[in-house]
């Protein structure tokens, strides 16, 4: 049911808008430096103070497969700097997936566990990857497998068919009380992305957009995209849906936390 295009899709959809200006290649040689902000000399070059691209007086910049010069800047962001002078300043990302684990979602499984893997190890090794934190909230079913632990955190709760918008809201609070050990990022984008056969209830979409409005540090910062049924029954041998997921819809088309939706039982994932 699911491929591993799953894993390049969802990069695509969190990278596509923030790079979309750059153009390709890099330039490997930097000016002379020596003032703040001032560009290093070869690749990356020696710096001058804070903030120029050799990073900290003596240090190196940072330069990633793809050959983008990588800067990174005192509020958290990292800068990219590209052949000529296109540069494009891109926040740290933090991902939450919110994996429904009733026994509705039993046939989806195995397909789930391979790509949530393929996902994370893209995280951990792709050339576009900048500051990223991810967690899974799931229980007792989690993906097996190597993980990066700095870029990955299992939140071990059990989220039941109808509940996944209120383990979502109760993260999010969670971090503002704050808890250490899931601290969502003040200057982050925040991508939650839920895995479900089934509708929410209780929690809904209106109240995730109340909490987004009313939450400096989330509001303008906060995609809520949905894994979901689009059609309710039998939709194939290894796909059955319980619930269209109307409530995942709708914050995924509501301009405070706009996202992406995929059929959770197609076959294909090009359109995230």
């Amino acid at each position: 049911m699911v491929y591993s295009k799953y894993a390049k899709a969802l990069l695509s959809l969190l990278f596509v808008t923030k790079l979309n200006s750059c153009s390709q290649g890099a330039s490997l040689n930097g000016g002379s430096g020596g003032s703040p902000g001032g560009a290093g000399k070869g690749n990356g070059g020696q710096g001058g103070e804070e903030d120029g691209l050799g990073g900290k007086a003596g240090g190196k910049g940072l330069l990633d497969a793809s050959g983008a010069l990588k800067e990174k800047l005192k509020d958290g962001r990292i800068r990219l700097t590209y052949k000529g002078e296109n540069q494009v300043n891109v926040n740290p990302v933090d991902i939450v997936f919110i994996v429904d684990t009733s026994g509705s979602m039993g046939e989806e499984r195995q397909a789930l566990e391979k790509n949530l893997n393929g996902f994370l190890g893209q995280i951990a090794t792709s050339v576009a990857k900048i500051d990223y934190h991810a967690w899974i909230i799931a229980s007792p079913f989690v993906p097996s497998g190597t993980m990066d632990s700095k870029l990955v955190e299992v939140v071990p709760r059990r989220v039941d068919s109808n509940d996944a918008l209120t383990q979502l809201n109760n993260f999010v609070i969670g971090t503002l009380n704050p808890a250490p050990a899931t601290q969502l990022r003040d200057n982050s984008q925040k991508q939650f992305i839920v895995v479900t056969d089934d509708d929410a209830r209780g929690t809904l979409a209106t109240n995730i957009v109340q909490l987004v409005s009313a939450t400096p540090k989330l509001t303008g910062k906060t995609s809520v995209s949905g894994v979901i049924g689009l059609t309710r029954g039998k939709v194939s041998a290894q796909c059955s849906i319980a619930n269209v997921g109307t409530q995942y819809q709708e914050l995924a088309a509501n301009p405070a936390t706009k996202g992406t939706i995929l059929d959770l039982c197609s076959d294909d994932w090009s359109k995230l």
